[in-house]
């Protein structure tokens, strides 16, 4: 799955299990290509647009039902809380996850409660949305998957930038996912 990424390539050098290759992803109209051999799959995440087009299409909807359209919600789990927590620099007492359908896509709709206050992703500052949106990407990447992340730190304050920065995630060792920079 690619969000929506127009004509563009990357090269990407890859070491797995001692053997040196290097898979080439074109993305045309938004589809990606890869090595199938290596079945690897290449997932393109631009925080910055993707989380400003979701709230601006979850605004237009007065109520959030509307949005679930009988998706069910999950509650997240205590140790996915606690990273929200870490992440955001809040202390959310509850975090309902929906994954909806939009156009053919699937994604993120959140219903938080922090202290008294109850809101959702049509409410949540940009930064808190972006921090959520992209925690819900890593957290649903697939095993030995490539995740090329256009600018994370955008919308998030250098507070929160701190929580996100790749020493304080102890998430990607247990997912699975190694970290590497572009060049």
């Amino acid at each position: 799955m690619v969000r929506i990424l127009s004509d563009h390539w990357y090269t990407v050098d890859l070491l797995r299990d001692a053997i040196a290759s290097q898979v080439t992803a074109t993305f045309l109209n938004g589809v990606s290509t890869a090595a199938p051999a290596l079945d690897i799959e290449i997932v393109h995440i631009d925080a910055s647009r993707d989380t400003i087009r979701l709230q601006d299409l979850y605004g237009r909807f007065d109520n959030p039902e509307d949005i679930i359209n009988g998706s069910g919600a999950r509650l997240l789990a205590e140790n996915e809380l606690e990273n929200l927590n870490y992440l955001a620099k809040r202390e959310y007492r509850e975090i309902k996850l929906y994954e909806v359908e939009i156009n053919d896509e699937t994604m993120p709709f959140f219903e938080v409660t922090l202290g008294p206050a109850r809101y959702d992703s049509r409410t949540m500052g940009a930064g808190e949305f972006a921090a959520f949106f992209l925690w819900w990407n890593l957290a649903r990447a697939a095993r030995n998957s490539i995740l090329l992340i256009e600018e994370p730190e955008t919308f998030l304050c250098s507070y929160i930038q701190c929580g996100c920065s790749p020493k304080t995630i102890e998430r990607p060792q247990k997912a699975h996912l190694k970290r590497f920079e572009q060049s």
